[in-house]
Order: C-alpha cells, then sequence, then structure tokens
C-alpha cells in the first residue's frame, strides 16, 4: 500500500469521525431553554423539563382568586413534577405558572380557559 494510499484512507477515517462527533457536540452545547407542560387541573399538578440538574425549582401558580407554591428538586436529566397539595385551578380562569431555578433557571406556562364552556364558570 502506497503512503499516498494511507493517507487518504485515514484523512477519510477523520472527515467520517468529525461528521459523526460533530452534530452531537453541538446540540450538547446549545441547552435547551426550561419549559413547563399542565398535567391536570385538580390536585394541580406541573411537569417541566431542560431544568439544570439537581436544581432546586420553585413554582408559583396563579388564577383569579386563587395561588399556590410548590418546590421540587428536577432529576439528573433537567426533569420536574410538582403537584399543588389541596389547589385546583378552574377550568374557566386563566392559569399561570412561574418556574425558577436555584441557578437561573426560569420557565413560564400560561393556560387559557376554552372559548366556551357547557356550564357557567362558579365564582
Amino acid at each position: 500500500m502506497s503512503l499516498l494510499h494511507r493517507v487518504r484512507i485515514l484523512l477519510l477515517a477523520g472527515l467520517v469521525l468529525a461528521v459523526g462527533v460533530g452534530p452531537a457536540t453541538a446540540h450538547s452545547t446549545s441547552a435547551a431553554k426550561p419549559v413547563l407542560q399542565l398535567v391536570q387541573r385538580s390536585p394541580l399538578k406541573i411537569q417541566g423539563s431542560h431544568f439544570k440538574a439537581l436544581e432546586r425549582v420553585r413554582l408559583t401558580a396563579v388564577w383569579r382568586g386563587g395561588q399556590a407554591v410548590a418546590t421540587t428538586r428536577s432529576t439528573r436529566l433537567g426533569r420536574v413534577v410538582a403537584t399543588f397539595a389541596n389547589s385546583s385551578a378552574p377550568l374557566c380562569r386563566r392559569l399561570s405558572v412561574t418556574a425558577v431555578g436555584a441557578r437561573g433557571d426560569r420557565a413560564t406556562l400560561v393556560v387559557n380557559p376554552p372559548p366556551t364552556l357547557p356550564v357557567p364558570c362558579p365564582g
């Protein structure tokens, strides 16, 4: 095998390695922003992702006529789940949840009521 042939094989192997590792490296360095999602309204349960690992997170839920606070810690993968004990967010009220992590992560969720409800909203 000639020296030129060996150099070509090494260059090709390096290119294949760089192409395979490049996207993975780019993906892991661009951190996704934390997000929240409503799981259920009664009792109020919120889940989140993309928080820093093992970060203490304080969630504050606010709706007209009520407010609730829950504190939890994210998993190694940055996920959180918080159940607000003894709190239910009415279906006919706008719900706003803010999560603030001890290391600066922040996420907000706003859930608007459905446009029309078959029954009148209490209160």
